[in-house]
């Protein structure tokens, strides 16, 4: 019973160290696991039937509210990414300074 709570900590702790990287693909999967109905429904109808699909499905909406979400989070990241764009410039120039001499 040790073993298992240790390794259920341990990956708790390495899924906290790889959170940033992971976010973006548990994203992507959500969406593509919402949208896959949609998809499976248009697929066999041909582009009439998928037009239909498109304008009476809430997918517009979907994506508008998806749009108002992550836009503000990624201009918050933009942001943040020029703000520190000087520091890593620095810290480089002076690990390359350090490990050349």
């Amino acid at each position: 019973m040790l073993f298992w709570l240790g390794l259920l900590l341990l990956a708790i702790v390495a899924l906290g160290l790889v959170q940033a990287i992971l976010m973006p693909f548990a994203t992507g999967f959500a969406i593509a696991y919402v949208l896959a109905p949609l998809v499976t429904r248009i697929e066999p109808g041909g582009s009439a039937a998928a037009w239909r699909a498109c304008l009476s499905s809430p997918l517009p909406s979907l994506l508008a509210l998806i749009l108002l979400i992550l836009v503000p989070l990624i201009q918050g990241q933009i942001v943040q990414l020029i703000t520190r764009v000087p520091n890593l410039v620095r810290y480089l120039q002076d690990s390359s300074a350090s490990s050349s001499s």
